[in-house]
């Protein structure tokens, strides 16, 4: 059965009265006959056309309409649906370019209208425009239909025809969310359209892009586009209409069209959490540091962002003869560290730059500290001797003069000279030095120096036995052979009881080597350490005849070795403490 001849019975049905005990059932049959002819067409009845489908809630009120138009202006096609419910009508525009053999779906044309800019001269077989079928799919549902076919026809635009077009110089743009991009737009004119303002807009895909020109309006060749992306924009490919308009003097409206691509990235991943960091700041940036002395300065340690790892340190350019050390030693949990600096006798003088580096976490830190190494400060006046005098068997007590000799000390009668010297070490305590030297300042006479080159020996003794040399009680004017402490006044040797153990009486402490050539002075130094500690504390490694000095009163005795030619003149001379530098005195000089 088609429908045509079920649509006639149809109509014959509902139109002839049917009387059913006495009463008319028109309007009931009626629908019954339609509720009959929707199974039907469920069931497959229907044309066999397959162009067509029965039961659409809509109307078609108008068809798309035939245009012409000039090349390069825009054609806009349009139906006109009326139905119950217009959300649910859904329109898809078809193009076909072979007089409607074949169709082709336009992409994004789901509108009640579709536009074509721009439109080509052309033959729509061989590319253009003209001659183009265009018609629109209209569906409710599962019921479509198709509209009526409009053709499109372009022709020439007439050679003084004022005109104009629109070129992008990219066709398309990436912007961000929440960004803006540009773009360039050439205005080609020609001379009927020389300075006509144009007025440029835009028609966006998505409400969350939106164009700015400038100028606007262009009396120019260019424009600028600006193309401003919301935050809330998703990312996505969209097309942007770009529309400009204008009339020039005695004519029409000229409308042109072209068309930007925007692609909308999303934003960027946050970056990471920052990680921890530190820095490390010295309290002093500079330092000075005598030889022979300490110094120390504290580092720290600038944690940031939760960094907690332990941090190891180094340090570089340390000046010859610089011991450099942390405390506390190993990787720093803390935030500070200390560098202590421990400068040798004999150290680089001058400034050095140090670079402290710190390492932890992955991360190295740096800071410089400048450290200064000076010639130690050394007080002449400290340990000065109390007295001091030379004494022979025929030889006049040596006091009071701003030099004393040092003859041979061996050997009997006026060869056997001896000098003396008395130190006041009450002041010290064990604590307060780390190393004790004795310096004198030597020179030979001149009847020596002028004998052949040779050297000489000065020995160093100590009394270990509490028989000092007391000024206050045997001053240094009355000292003589006699009464010289420990003197051996019947033998060569230099003094009773003399030796390097701790049983001696008398203990060798050390020796100079002078050039019996050399008149001009010199200083000389013994390293005194164990003797000096010897008076302060009780050392019986030292001295076992007295555990510690009673008084505080260090006597020293001194002697050559060598008597040349036996002539007494050959002795070497040393400055008393009667001399009037305190630095030429004998004297100690104390390292703390």
């Amino acid at each position: 059965m088609t429908r045509k001849t079920f649509t006639t019975l149809l109509a014959a049905w509902t139109l002839a009265p049917i009387r059913f005990w006495g009463r008319e059932w028109l309007t009931s049959i009626a629908r019954v006959l339609v509720a009959l002819v929707a199974v039907a067409m469920a069931a497959g009845c229907g044309p066999g056309t397959g162009d067509e489908h029965i039961g659409p809630h809509y109307e078609v009120e108008r068809h798309p309409q035939g245009l012409t138009v000039f090349e390069g202006d825009s054609a806009s096609f349009d139906v006109v649906v009326r139905s119950d419910n217009l959300l649910v009508v859904v329109y898809r525009w078809e193009r076909s370019n072979d007089s409607g053999a074949s169709w082709v779906g336009i992409a994004g044309a789901t509108s009640f209208r579709y536009t074509l800019d721009n439109a080509r001269l052309g033959d729509a077989a061989l590319g253009g425009d003209n001659g183009a079928l265009f018609r629109v799919v209209i569906q409710d549902g599962d019921s479509f239909t198709y509209s009526e076919v409009a053709t499109l026809t372009v022709t020439a635009l007439p050679p003084s025809a004022p005109t104009f077009g629109l070129a992008l110089a990219v066709p398309a743009v990436s912007v961000m969310q929440g960004s803006a991009g540009e773009v360039a737009i050439d205005i080609a004119r020609n001379t009927g359209f020389a300075g006509v303002p144009i007025t440029l807009g835009a028609e966006s895909s998505n409400s969350g892009i939106q164009l700015g020109f400038a100028p606007n309006p262009a009396t120019a060749d260019s424009a600028l586009a600006s193309v401003s992306v919301a935050l809330t924009t998703p990312p996505g490919t969209y097309d942007v209409r770009i529309v400009g308009t204008g009339t020039p003097a005695g004519g029409s409206e000229v409308l042109r069209v072209t068309r930007l691509v925007v692609t909308v990235t999303g934003l960027p991943p946050p970056p990471p959490p920052p990680a921890g960091d530190f820095s490390i700041t010295p309290r002093s940036a500079s330092l000075t540091l005598p030889r022979g002395e300490i110094t120390a300065v504290d580092i720290d340690i600038n944690r940031t962002l939760g960094f907690s790892d332990l941090v190891s340190f180094s340090v570089s350019a340390v000046p010859r003869g610089v011991n450099a050390r942390f405390d506390p030693p190993g990787p720093a949990g803390a935030n500070k560290k200390t560098l202590i600096l421990v400068a040798g006798p004999t150290a680089d003088l001058g400034t050095s730059v140090m670079t402290v580096t710190a390492t932890g976490g992955g991360l190295s830190r740096t800071a410089q500290v400048s450290v200064t190494v000076t010639p130690r400060e050394v007080s002449c006046q400290e340990g000065e001797p109390v007295a001091d005098a030379y004494i022979g068997p025929s030889i006049t007590n040596g006091a009071g003069g701003i030099s004393q000799v040092l003859r041979v000390g061996t050997g009997l009668f006026e060869q056997a000279a001896k000098t003396y010297l008395a130190f006041d070490v009450r002041a010290l305590t064990d604590a307060a030095f780390d190393k004790v030297e004795l310096v004198i300042s030597l020179y030979s006479n001149p009847w020596a120096a002028a004998q052949p080159d040779s050297t000489r020996t000065v020995y160093v003794w100590g009394v270990t036995d509490n028989r000092d040399w007391q000024p206050g009680i045997l001053p240094e004017a009355g000292i003589d052979w006699g009464n010289a402490p420990k003197n051996d006044t019947t033998s060569q040797n230099h003094f009773l009881g003399e030796g390097t153990t701790s049983s001696d009486a008398t203990r060798f402490v050390g020796s100079l080597v002078v050039w019996s050539a050399d008149v001009t002075r010199k200083r000389y130094r013994v390293d005194v350490t164990q003797y000096v500690r010897w008076a302060l504390v009780a050392n019986t490694g030292y001295s076992s005849l007295a555990a510690i000095d009673a008084d505080g009163i260090l006597t020293f005795m001194l002697g050559n070795n060598l008597l040349f030619g036996g002539k007494v003149d050959n002795y070497t001379e040393f400055f008393s403490r009667e001399a009037p530098d305190a630095c030429d005195r004998p004297h100690f000089e104390i390292f703390r």
